[in-house]
């Protein structure tokens, strides 16, 4: 018989309750939104990516493997730098693709040169959170 028990059911459950709150604001900031709010599609991607970040924390924390931590870790990167790019999207107005285009260019290749380097250098804890901290003063630095 399989073993079902959660590694850390407290992370899973704290994990699933961020999910299903990151899910309930996201319903109640859309019902707020007009058809002319240029920024739908930016808080809609945003949406997406923190589900897909808490399903993966939960799963990583119930079953604790390479993949599910890997999964786990670069879901929440990928998310932190998308957080970064609409932080600036919104702070400084860059409603169109050629304001904005250039930003996501250099953040998307910094996370893929991030995520390249620990799968295929290193996979280390402490890189990978001295990378989470460096957004911290840059999406300070952009509004």
């Amino acid at each position: 018989m399989p073993d079902v028990a959660a590694q850390e059911p407290a992370s899973v459950a704290l994990s699933l309750a961020n999910l299903w709150a990151h899910c309930v604001g996201f319903r109640r900031l859309r019902a707020c939104w007009t058809r002319s709010y240029p920024l739908r599609a930016l808080w809609a991607v945003y949406a997406v990516l923190s589900a897909n970040t808490w399903v993966w924390s939960a799963v990583f924390h119930a079953r604790d493997t390479r993949r599910t931590e890997a999964l786990d870790y670069f879901s929440a990167d990928t998310l932190l730098a998308y957080t970064l790019f609409a932080v600036t999207v919104r702070a400084r107005r860059l409603f169109r693709p050629r304001d904005w285009l250039l930003l996501a260019a250099l953040l998307a290749a910094g996370l893929v040169l991030h995520v390249r380097h620990m799968l295929f250098t290193l996979f280390d804890y402490g890189l990978n959170m001295k990378a989470r901290m460096m957004h911290m003063p840059a999406a300070r630095s952009m509004c």
